[in-house]
């Protein structure tokens, strides 16, 4: 799949082993987008010329030249890349190993549903900073003094702990800046919740998007 972090073109990956892999999205022959190549047991292949790429991002195979053993020299682009909670993070320095990526550690939440919103990742992590969000079906997300609430910032990561006594629920929710002003926010919860209560919280998030997209006054999401 082709995705875009920091303004870099990437091609996400994953092999018969099961890793995840991050790779600048060229070819080192001609320049084709990586993204549209396939994958074969652990390599990937591009799609122009067949030439096969191994997990270390080197050239294993040319078809033109099969009994040739491509030179070391010719290499993909790789980038760290970790994979936790069902996200995929990956760092858009070229080289930087899986674990300097981020010191996140894995909440297994509950995938709630991925947004497109029209507003800067800073603008959108101030209101889930703000705001609470239902913990119930029924919840309307509105703030209740009895409520027992924290929130931290991680990387692009925002996560909110709340309970009210009967039900303690965290909110994980990871930013993917797209391009300045226009972000794709994934939103998971734990632990394992109702279908009522995800129909709740995708409605919370849909109030939270049009509050980023609007400019409005801060206000808590309802």
């Amino acid at each position: 799949m082709r995705t875009v972090v920091d303004d870099v073109d990437m091609a996400v990956w994953r092999g018969h082993s099961g890793r995840v892999h991050a790779w600048d999205n060229r070819c080192p022959h001609r320049g084709m987008r990586l993204s549209f190549g396939f994958v074969r047991g652990d390599r990937l292949a591009c799609l122009y010329h067949g030439w096969q790429f191994g997990e270390d991002a080197a050239c294993r195979h040319i078809p033109a030249h099969p009994d040739l053993e491509p030179p070391q020299t010719i290499c993909a682009t790789a980038y760290g890349c970790a994979e936790f909670d069902g996200l995929i993070w990956a760092s858009a320095d070229a080289g930087s190993p899986a674990g300097q990526i981020t010191e996140l550690q894995p909440l297994g939440g509950t995938a709630i549903r991925t947004l497109t919103i029209n507003a800067d990742e800073r603008h959108i992590m101030d209101l889930l900073s703000q705001g609470d969000f239902p913990l119930s079906e029924n919840g309307s997300g509105n703030p209740d003094p009895a409520r027992s609430r924290t929130c931290r910032r991680e990387m692009r990561r925002v996560v909110v702990e709340a309970g009210d006594g009967n039900v303690h629920r965290t909110l994980i929710a990871a930013l993917h800046p797209l391009r300045p002003g226009k972000t794709r926010l994934h939103l998971q919860i734990t632990p394992d919740v109702s279908l009522g209560l995800k129909i709740a919280l995708s409605r919370w998030a849909e109030r939270l998007r049009w509050l980023a997209e609007n400019d409005e006054a801060p206000e808590v999401p309802a």
